[in-house]
């Protein structure tokens, strides 16, 4: 803040100018910051925005995300079903206590476009789930695909396959009773090679791709180091079986992106450097399910297999350095919020840059739209 300060010894008025495709038009949005240095602070932002009344996403590489997986990215679809599950405790219909990874990274894409999550607890990579008669991950395509059917008379209001991100987080619940590994890790991946073939044959050119996390670092067996070891062992057979198939759909399909999100590895990074992420334990459960306590402090875990929501946050922001957007706005671009509040997530003023939230007030002395800077969001950002 003192270098900001310092800057404005006299009156300096900046004007930064950004471009957004509207339609077949493109509209200047001009921000004018003014900024006046009285006794060492900065006392006054004046805001005139001209305001694009539609916005469409600019060229880019993708507008929209549908999400397809299990419990780690489920967003209530489950809850939804049978009202109940998972219950208080658990936040929302998540198995957390708030909101999961892909939420966060979605909020942080700053797509232009739909977010579908179609990820339902419990799915497993063909027609089954583990909590009982809900969709498993084949299911969650079929799903999205007779959307697509259906939306072809209102493309504009879907999220196409050609416009999308598509996120393939599936395969932890087809190992939980395993009897024949390596049967179960080849069905498990015939299953997601035809998930994959039917979105592609769709249109689906881009994909992110989550591996199975450790098993062997969750409390549900981190606790025993021989079925710590097996467990962590069988993941990786998949995950090896996972990459395999991938990289097979890249040789065959060179118009195809594909993005890795190694789970499994990040899990262990995670566990052994706890302390570096702020978390104070990593091996436990913060919520114990027989006496419903909540542990205090800063845990990995919510339960015996799930992130809490502060672990969601970490998976998302380390998944949001893994993707490429051009037409995300990753939350740079400025945009409205409640009571016609505007946030600046990115400004740069010189060789510095700055974010802030502008707040609306009345200018006795001009008609239009104003908005002053709330100083205590005024922040020095990368």
């Amino acid at each position: 803040m003192s270098s900001l300060i310092s800057s404005f010894y006299t009156l300096v008025v900046a004007h930064y100018r950004y471009f957004i495709n509207c339609g077949n038009a493109t509209m200047t949005h001009l921000i004018t910051l003014e900024k006046k240095m009285k006794k060492r602070s900065l006392q006054f932002i004046t805001v005139l925005i001209s305001l694009c009344i539609a916005l469409t996403a600019s060229a880019g590489d993708f507008k929209n995300v549908v999400v397809f997986g299990a419990s780690y990215s489920d967003t209530g679809n489950v809850f939804a079903m049978n009202g109940g599950y998972p219950p208080v405790p658990y936040y929302n219909g998540r198995i957390s206590d708030g909101p999961v990874w892909v939420e966060y990274l979605v909020e942080s894409l700053g797509i232009e476009g739909l977010f579908l999550n179609y990820a339902c607890s419990g799915a497993q990579t063909g027609e089954t789930n583990t909590t009982g008669d809900y969709p498993g991950f084949l299911n969650e395509i079929n799903i999205y695909l007779n959307s697509l059917e259906v939306s072809n008379s209102f493309p504009s209001a879907f999220a196409l396959p050609k416009d999308s991100l598509f996120i393939i987080d599936i395969g932890g619940n087809d190992f939980w009773n395993v009897t024949d590994p390596a049967a179960s890790i080849s069905q498990a991946i015939e299953n997601i090679q035809t998930g994959l073939t039917e979105l592609v044959q769709a249109g689906a050119i881009q994909f992110f791709v989550v591996n199975g996390g450790d098993f062997g670092k969750i409390p549900k067996f981190n606790k025993d180091v021989v079925v710590a070891t097996q467990a962590s062992q069988l993941i990786a057979a998949f995950n090896l079986s996972l990459e395999q198939l991938i990289s097979g759909f890249e040789a065959m399909n060179p118009q195809l992106t594909f993005t890795r999100f190694d789970l499994f590895t990040l899990t262990g990074y995670i566990v052994e450097n706890f302390e570096e992420f702020g978390f104070m334990n990593v091996i436990d459960a913060k919520l114990d399910k027989e006496s419903e306590v909540i542990a205090e402090g800063n845990y990995l875990f919510w339960d015996d297999i799930h992130p809490t929501t502060v672990g969601h946050k970490l998976l998302s922001d380390f998944a949001l350095q893994e993707i490429n957007c051009e037409s995300c706005r990753g939350n740079r671009l400025p945009y409205f919020e409640e009571g016609l509040s505007i946030t600046v997530p990115r400004i740069e003023l010189g060789d510095d840059a700055y974010g802030f939230k502008l707040l609306p007030y009345i200018n006795p002395d001009a008609e239009g739209f104003f908005w002053k800077l709330d100083l205590s969001t005024l922040t020095t950002v990368e």
